[in-house]
């Protein structure tokens, strides 16, 4: 467990802070988890191991740990399970205690059939910024030539009953691999944020479902040709959805600027859109007096680290990080099967601070 890394900070209290471990050695079959607390003054307090790759039953019926979350006074952790026989996949939830008693059996959130394992359907849970709320979109399984579908069911967290269900079919076609991005905020509204590539060209899409009124939204997002090529989807302290992040127009790695898209958390309409450029005076920081200037002046090897709300005003905080990631992958027939990963850090933080109107 040495070599394993934290690759989360959980959530804190009076006592302490969380992390989530993780351990890859390039086979999925011997990946591991660990959820641990720490005092502050870094002192352990427990370490609880979670379940890996089929770690409940066997490999026509099993239960695969997915993703974990912090709740209120209490993680919520997610487990994508297939039944061969009965043709079926099946998302489950089961509670840890912030103490690390994890519970036996959990709470069924969502059946669907699936004749398939690697074609039964895909998952992503939210919680409200309250944690009151626990929004599952699903991504129904692929069916050749028909609409891409997705399923949306919102539960609350003590006793996960469930408070509402809409399927709703997309007006694009289906496919593998599809990049839908959800949140649900304190009043049960909920925002999508859709990616999609045809033929070299990059589509995005913002949905809006007003629970109250059961109303279902779609708003093309126009960037004027401007790939995102990072980005985070994020509820602000006044109730809004944003999508934030860089954008690029040639490769993905090459940043010029920042986009901001933001969503009103009542209305739902799309409230501020914006796309910016990083601008000379800020690219002099990496590049010479005379590429800064230069069109579609970029800086590569930044990633976004995180995106954070201002409690008060609504803005929200982009922080960057100047760092180069190489992987080396298990060679097939080697003795010890390790994937390799090198972080190289150059020591630069970049942040951006957004207004309400981008």
């Amino acid at each position: 467990k040495t070599e394993a890394r934290i690759s989360e900070i959980l959530c804190t209290d009076e006592s302490g802070y969380y992390v989530l471990r993780h351990y890859f050695t390039g086979s999925f079959a011997s990946e591991q988890f660990w959820v641990e607390q720490y005092s502050y003054d870094n002192k352990m307090i427990y370490s609880k191991e979670l379940l890996g790759l089929f770690s409940e039953g066997t490999l026509g019926n099993s239960l695969l740990y997915k993703t974990l979350l912090p709740g209120k006074d209490k993680f919520l952790l997610f487990f994508h399970g297939w039944n061969k026989e009965k043709g079926k996949g099946y998302y489950v939830v089961k509670e840890m205690s912030k103490d690390g008693t994890l519970q036996k059996d959990g709470k069924e959130l969502e059946t669907l059939q699936a004749e398939k394992q690697m074609n039964a359907g895909f998952h992503h849970p939210v919680l409200s910024p309250d944690k009151s709320k626990l929004l599952i979109l699903t991504d129904m399984p692929f069916v050749k030539e028909s609409k891409e579908t997705i399923r949306l069911r919102c539960f609350d967290t003590q006793s996960f009953k469930e408070q509402w269900f809409k399927e709703i079919k997309l007006n694009v076609e289906c496919k593998r691999g599809v990049n839908n991005d959800p949140l649900i905020n304190n009043s049960g509204n909920v925002f999508v944020f859709k990616r999609m590539v045809e033929k070299s060209a990059y589509i995005y899409s913002g949905y809006t479902f007003n629970s109250s009124a059961q109303e279902w939204k779609e708003s093309p997002l126009d960037l004027n040709g401007k790939i995102i090529a990072q980005y985070k989807v994020i509820i602000n302290s006044k109730q809004d959805f944003i999508v934030t992040g860089f954008y690029a127009t040639k490769k993905e790695n090459d940043l010029e600027g920042t986009f901001y898209l933001r969503f009103d958390g009542k209305t739902l309409a799309l409230a501020a859109s914006k796309v910016e450029p990083f601008g000379a005076k800020l690219l002099s920081n990496w590049l010479s007096e005379k590429n800064s200037v230069k069109e579609g002046a970029n800086i590569s090897n930044f990633k976004k680290k995180d995106v954070l709300s201002y409690p008060a005003t609504g803005n929200v905080l982009i922080i960057a990080e100047d760092y180069m990631e190489s992987f080396t992958a298990a060679q097939p027939g080697a003795s010890v099967q390790k994937a390799m990963q090198y972080t190289y850090y150059y020591n630069d933080i970049l942040t951006i601070n957004m207004q309400e109107d981008g």
